[in-house]
C-alpha cells in the first residue's frame, strides 16, 4: 500500500520482550526499508546494513577511539551482541585501510558533529 497524507508510514514494535537496544535496532532497520524503498521487505539484507551502520557508524567510531564492544555499548546503547559485530567491523577496517576517514565520512562526521576534530 502506498503511502499518503491519509496512510502515513508506520512502524509497530513489541516493547514487552526485547531490550531497549534490540527494539531501537528493529525500528531502524524498518526505517532501512522505507529509505530503501523496499515496500515488500525484500531487501533485509539492506535494511539490517542500515541499521547497523545509522547505531554504529564504524567512521565515527574510530574517530572517537571507541572500539571495544563494551565502550560501544555503553556510547551507542545497542545490544552486546551488536557492538561485538560493530567491534569485528572496526577491525577490519583497520585492517584493510587503517585509521583513514574517506573524505564522504568526514563530510557526513562534520554534519553530525561539528566539534569532531577530522585530521
Amino acid at each position: 500500500m502506498k503511502e499518503s497524507k491519509e496512510n502515513p508510514p508506520t512502524i509497530y514494535y513489541n516493547d514487552m520482550f526485547e531490550s531497549e537496544g534490540a527494539i531501537r535496532l528493529s525500528i531502524f532497520h524498518e526505517i532501512g526499508h522505507y529509505i530503501c524503498e523496499d515496500e515488500d521487505d525484500s531487501k533485509d539484507d539492506l535494511a539490517d546494513y542500515f541499521a547497523r551502520h545509522f547505531m554504529c557508524p564504524t567512521a565515527y567510531l574510530m574517530l572517537k577511539g571507541i572500539e571495544s564492544p563494551n565502550e560501544i555499548v555503553a556510547f551507542c546503547g545497542v545490544s552486546f551482541e551488536a557492538a561485538r559485530n560493530a567491534s569485528a567491523n572496526i577491525a577490519s577496517r583497520k585492517k584493510k585501510f587503517g585509521f583513514k576517514l574517506f573524505s564522504h565520512e568526514e563530510e557526513f562526521i562534520k554534519k553530525i558533529d561539528p566539534i569532531a576534530s577530522v585530521a
